[in-house]
């Protein structure tokens, strides 16, 4: 299945580093935002059926764009993702609405697909 993704990263080159990743890697990348605001904007006007958000963001932070985005119908997945381990937000991640949590070195399409319960070849 081609996933339709947004990536919401606050810092311009990983966003733009993971766009490119993820399109090589069968994804379509639909758009990317920079803040929790632009990225519920972004939301509502593209539909993607993915969300790769970034947990510290400008404005609202991860978890609240998170909880904003379960609420919508049909609500897109949500993959966090953040350059530190998920230990480090531990309580937070589990009570997110999220699907995932990937820390950014590992982020590729094979564990992308993995977290989102896909088999991969």
């Amino acid at each position: 299945m081609v996933h339709r993704v947004l990536v919401v990263d606050d810092h311009d080159e990983v966003r733009s580093a993971i766009a490119s990743m993820l399109t090589t890697q069968g994804f379509a990348v639909i758009g990317e935002a920079a803040n929790g605001a632009d990225a519920m904007t972004m939301v509502l006007e593209e539909r993607p059926d993915l969300v790769l958000l970034d947990i510290r963001l400008p404005g609202p932070d991860g978890f609240e764009v998170a909880h904003q985005l379960a609420r919508l119908t049909p609500a897109p997945a949500v993959v966090l993702i953040s350059s530190h381990e998920a230990r480090v937000y531990d309580q937070q991640v589990l009570g997110s609405p999220a699907v995932a949590f990937i820390t950014k070195s590992d982020l590729s399409g094979d564990t992308l697909r993995r977290a989102l319960g896909e088999v991969t070849p």
